[in-house]
């Protein structure tokens, strides 16, 4: 069938029974992941079972609804989706409507959902409807994805085409033994390839396992685990349910929970692969042992999407924890456990696939159709009659449109109301009004109130005014703002600097940066926040002078913080200045935030002589700011943090550590293992886990023998590379002053 002949057969089921098999789709894998929550505890075999069944009911349920002779109406959805495509009207000369889709002109025939106007010449878009735009993105992301799957597998021939066949002994006589003892009759083809890196299975009717070349190299045990654990997806026929499940994802390809089922599917099948491993007498510390070096050596290797590989690196910290698990359940699915799984998906399936579609009921809708004449249509409202006495039809959404063209009016009205208030005699009146026009989409007001913020003589009037602009954001008025920035009521000079920073206009920088010489301290801080707000690298000496020498703290503060938004590198001086030499805590503890934001190895020395501040939190953000710039060799000073006093102080160094990557710091975080805190611990295998080391590996092994289960799951995660980023957070951004007068 062609892709034109798909999508008018998708058309003409409707788009009801699109709707429907969407919401019944939903409703069978919610089911299956309740189900799956109920048997977290049980054996792998049996959740990958009940994943299959599934997949595969997901995929025929449609077929399943289009059989069933019996509906049950309960899924209720509004008469415009069930009801075929409504002609559109044509406009006569006269002004008069034409008839109704009901009632088509003789001789006229319309195609639904299409203007009538002939196509103009040129190349032009599909005059398409909603619907079938929708089909036609359904079918091209159906497409990607079976594309996808189809050059997996012409990438799977490929490399079977160009491998070397393993018929050695060494091979040969375990692949047999392993086969005998997972009952398969028949042997699959054995292979080496240069072109994976580790071992995968392919191939659904002639299976084929393929090793990487190095695997000639291998121990005679990691021969025997490797075999076994691909002959044991032969023999359960995971890679057939692997790509049936991919062609549910490229049928239900915009459905996030099928993708998610799909994942999980594989992942079960791996794990159960391992139980069966496990089952013929491997040990579960060896079998870890030889998957962690498998995927090590592989890297971040990624499959062909035919193919099954035995590790990757999203799987791994799950699976490993399952194969050290001591009490975990590993006998394979029974057949009494496929038949109460079939039992139970019938008894999903079949109600769900008789749910049909009941029309939900509307307002002014004909009332036959209760009684039980079929409705063909959506009912049009009833309205008045057009002057020629034709009767007029109001769909819904005409109605709407009128309402909310009758509430912008009256929108409008009130608006011009506010507008002249703004000249009444009392001020009071005047503010009000200029705080009432305070809005994003009051635009049209910005006129007058511009002239409020250059002539009243009431300064609660001014200051409602350039808060007024703020709140708009009117860059048109920045001008008028930063002359307003000479107001003689300091208040006024607040808010109009609060505005310039709502703007964010650049432009404004200069006469920003003239204000923080303002007498009024408040009026300073609340510019050094503007100048943070816009980010304008030229405001950097404005800056910095007032983070140096500023008699107010929290404009000292806000500075630091400022500096840190903008991230110019010529900034760095000065906040080394300030993190040495400034009295107050808080601004030393910002300008560690703000060295750590600007990311200059310079910073490096201050950074390292505040590991030793006297205030707790300046250490650890001064320790959170090296790692973040991440020097090439770790301070001393850091090295020595790993012994702190405070545990806050520890981890955070010990993070930084892991962000740098020295190999010098195997020794320290090697002895954090044994922290008295477990926070701390944990830490240290995540930055053990960063180096490339065989000292750190070693040391992240030896953890797994940890009698804390937490401890052995993280080792778990630096081992498989997982990033759990202990990162502190850095310092929030201040709040904007909302505006000075609610401070007075």
């Amino acid at each position: 069938m062609s892709a034109a002949g798909l999508v008018q057969l998708i058309a003409g089921l409707g788009a009801g029974w699109a709707l429907g098999s969407l919401l019944k789709g939903t409703l069978l894998l919610v089911a299956v992941f309740l189900i799956a929550a109920a048997l977290r505890r049980a054996s792998a075999s049996l959740r990958h079972l009940l994943w299959s069944g599934g997949i595969a009911a997901v995929l025929l349920l449609p077929l399943v609804s289009l059989m069933l002779p019996w509906r049950l109406p309960v899924i209720r959805v509004p008469a415009a989706a069930l009801a075929p495509p409504a002609a559109v009207p044509l406009a006569t000369g006269t002004g008069a409507v034409a008839p109704s889709p009901a009632a088509p002109a003789p001789g006229l025939a319309l195609t639904p959902g299409r203007s009538s106007a002939p196509a103009s010449p040129g190349l032009t878009l599909p005059n398409l409807t909603a619907a079938e735009w929708f089909e036609w993105m359904w079918l091209a992301g159906a497409l990607v994805v079976l594309l996808r799957l189809g050059r997996g597998a012409w990438l799977v021939r490929r490399v079977l085409h160009r491998a070397t066949p393993l018929a050695s002994p060494d091979w040969t006589v375990p692949l047999v033994e392993a086969a005998d003892r997972l009952g398969l009759a028949r042997e699959p083809l054995l292979v080496a390839s240069d072109a994976v890196l580790m071992p995968i299975v392919c191939g659904v009717w002639r299976p084929a396992i393929v090793l990487p070349a190095d695997a000639r190299e291998w121990t005679e045990r990691r021969r025997r685990a490797v075999l076994c654990h691909e002959l044991a997806h032969v023999r359960r026929f995971d890679l057939g349910l692997t790509i049936l499940s991919r062609i549910g994802c490229a049928i239900w390809w915009f459905h996030p929970l099928v993708w998610v089922a799909a994942r999980r599917l594989r992942l079960e099948s791996e794990r159960a692969c391992d139980d069966m491993v496990l089952g013929v007498g491997t040990r579960p510390s060896e079998y870890a042992d030889h998957l962690l070096q498998i995927a090590c050596g592989a890297g971040s290797m990624r499959s062909p999407a035919a193919a099954l590989p035995m590790a990757e690196r999203r799987e791994f910290e799950g699976r490993m924890l399952a194969i050290l698990e001591k009490d975990a359940r590993r006998a394979p699915a029974s057949r009494r456990h496929a038949a109460l799984l079939a039992a139970l998906g019938l008894a999903v399936l079949l109600p769900l696939a008789a749910m049909g579609m009941a029309r939900a009921p509307q307002a002014g809708a004909d009332t036959g159709a209760v009684s039980g004449r079929p409705i063909s249509g959506s009912v049009p409202d009833a309205t008045p009659a057009s002057r020629s006495g034709t009767p007029v039809a109001r769909t819904r959404q005409q109605t709407r449109e009128q309402v909310h063209t009758e509430q912008h009016q009256m929108t409008a009205v009130a608006r011009r109301a506010v507008v002249a208030a703004l000249q009444d005699a009392e001020p009071a009146a005047r503010a009000a009004a200029a705080r009432t026009l305070g809005q994003p989409e009051d635009t049209a007001a910005v006129g007058a109130l511009e002239r409020l913020l250059r002539t009243d003589a009431n300064a609660d009037v001014r200051l409602a005014a350039a808060e007024a602009l703020g709140r708009m954001e009117a860059k048109r008025s920045v001008p008028v703002l930063e002359a307003a920035l000479g107001d003689q009521s300091a208040a006024v000079r607040r808010t109009v600097a609060w505005a310039l920073g709502q703007i964010e206009d650049k432009s404004s920088v200069p006469a920003l940066a003239r204000a923080l010489s303002d007498q009024d301290g408040a009026v300073r801080e609340t510019a050094v926040w503007a100048l943070g707000q816009i980010e304008g690298a030229e405001a950097v000496p404005a800056l910095a002078e007032r983070l140096g020498r500023d008699s107010r703290v929290e404009v000292r503060r806000r500075a630091a913080w400022a500096l840190g938004q903008i991230q110019d590198k010529s900034a760095a001086g000065p906040l080394g200045t300030a993190l040495r030499g400034d009295r107050d805590a808080e601004v030393r503890r910002t300008a560690a935030w703000a060295l750590g934001q600007i990311e200059d190895a310079g910073s490096v020395p201050a950074l390292a002589e505040a590991m030793r501040d006297s205030a707790e939190e300046v250490r650890q953000v001064s320790a959170w700011a090296l790692g973040q710039i991440g020097p090439r060799r770790a301070p001393d000073a850091l090295l020595r943090a790993t012994g702190h006093d405070t545990p806050a102080v520890r981890a955070k160094a010990i993070w930084a550590l892991g962000q740098i990557g020295d190999a010098a710091a195997v020794p320290a975080l090697s002895a954090a293992l044994a922290d008295s805190v477990a926070d701390v611990r944990r830490t240290a295998l995540w930055a053990l886990g960063q180096l490339d080391s065989d000292a750190a590996r070693t040391a992240i092994i030896g953890a797994l023998k940890s009698p804390d289960p937490a401890m052995r799951a993280a080792a778990v995660r630096a081992l498989g590379g997982g990033r759990a980023d202990p990162r502190p957070q850095p310092m929030p951004r201040p709040e904007p002053r909302p505006t000075p007068a609610e401070h007075e």
